[in-house]
């Protein structure tokens, strides 16, 4: 274990997920030679280690963001217009299990900006700043999801950039 990592490409999303931290990087959806990544490394009070324990090639695709369930041992990333969950090993090891999509399609100009989930809900934050809220319910390592806003909902009239979700307020705050 090491205080530090260095990365050969730019870092686009971080999260801590219990004993992992889980890195979105790559060169984006240019064509830089850099190839777009997920990957865990393993952490501790004694440090990271100095090699991812698993990783994923993204292709042309740009993880942008991150959230998780620590109590679930998932995560999700934004990425395009899709939301992917992935559940994690305890040795760092993850597979996707489940894909919602939140935009019709994507590009250059519209792309899911953000997410946060909680146990029971996912919302996405677009390029156009739209906002989608979906209900979860988990059985085991199976998802399902149903859309709630039906419509696209214009939350911003720019990119949401943040969104945080307080389930037991009924609070959604999202920020452009």
């Amino acid at each position: 274990m090491q205080s530090e990592i260095t990365l050969k490409s730019p870092i686009f999303a971080l999260y801590v997920l219990n004993d992992f931290v889980i890195v979105a990087s790559g060169g984006g959806n240019a064509k830089f030679g850099v190839k777009n990544t997920l990957q865990c490394f393993q952490f501790s009070s004694s440090g990271i280690s100095a090699s991812p324990v698993s990783e994923q090639q993204m292709g042309n695709d740009v993880p942008v963001y991150i959230s998780g369930l620590p109590s679930k041992n998932i995560f999700c990333i934004s990425v395009n217009n899709f939301s992917i969950f992935y559940s994690i090993s305890k040795k760092g090891d993850f597979s996707e299990i489940y894909k919602i999509q939140s935009l019709p399609t994507a590009n250059e100009d519209l792309f899911q900006s953000c997410l946060a989930v909680t146990p029971t809900m996912l919302c996405t934050g677009a390029s156009n700043g739209n906002l989608k809220v979906f209900s979860l319910k988990f059985q085991n390592n199976d998802i399902s999801a149903v859309d709630l806003l039906k419509e696209n909902t214009s939350a911003h009239i720019r990119t949401i950039n943040s969104i945080i979700v307080i389930p037991e307020k009924k609070i959604l705050i999202t920020a452009s």
